[in-house]
């Protein structure tokens, strides 16, 4: 009888073109998950440039001129209307400071109701966008600012515990003020600013966010 023989298990081979497709497969596939990789990020900064809120524009003071009118934002709480003040001499038909170069109280006009919502009243003003110093005269007598004043009443309260807002004005410019001074409440000290417009409220509405 013949030497028992061994048999060892057959390994299956792979031709050289087998091979050669594998490694293809590879390849394809890591291309497509770069490629998968660059669109989605492109997608997003598509979505992103989309979606993305626009760059607000401020108002262009070059074109606030005389007996112009422009709608301007203009950022309040409803403590301004008490504490916002210019001391100046100059009048503007009715409009004028509350206080004169003096620092006293200006007399109001003959006739003047007591209390009409500040409509003669110049006082300053920044602008929502672009931080611009602008005088407005009868902001709080506009029927929105009053509804407002009215609603969340500032009378023994802090600025800083009121709820700041921006309102939407039509104003008319009535002319430049230059060398006035003013203050931002009682207890500040008056200061001098070289230049600024003054315009008269038409008319303000408050966008319903932030009513």
């Amino acid at each position: 009888m013949s030497d028992a023989q061994t048999l060892e298990p057959v390994q299956p081979t792979t031709s050289r073109w087998a091979r050669f497709f594998d490694r293809k497969l590879l390849v394809a596939t890591a291309l497509l998950g770069v490629i998968a990789v660059v669109s989605f990020d492109r997608l997003n900064a598509a979505a992103d440039t989309h979606f993305a809120p626009k760059q607000q524009i401020g108002p262009d003071v070059n074109t606030w001129a005389l007996d112009s009118v422009h709608t301007i934002d203009v950022t309040l709480v409803t403590a301004d209307s008490a504490l916002l003040a210019c001391a100046d001499d100059r009048r503007f038909g009715e409009a004028h400071c509350e206080f004169t170069k003096a620092k006293v109280p200006a007399a109001s006009l003959p006739g003047a109701p007591l209390d009409d919502n500040r409509r003669s009243i110049i006082q300053p003003y920044r602008t929502a966008i672009g931080n611009h110093l602008v005088f407005i005269a009868g902001l709080w007598n506009t029927p929105a600012l009053a509804l407002r004043s009215h609603q969340e009443p500032s009378e023994g309260r802090a600025s800083k515990e009121l709820r700041r807002f921006v309102a939407s004005c039509r104003l008319k410019f009535v002319g430049p003020m230059h060398d006035v001074e003013l203050r931002w409440n009682p207890t500040a000290a008056w200061y001098s600013e070289k230049f600024a417009p003054v315009a008269v409220a038409e008319w303000c509405e408050i966008p319903r966010e932030a009513l």
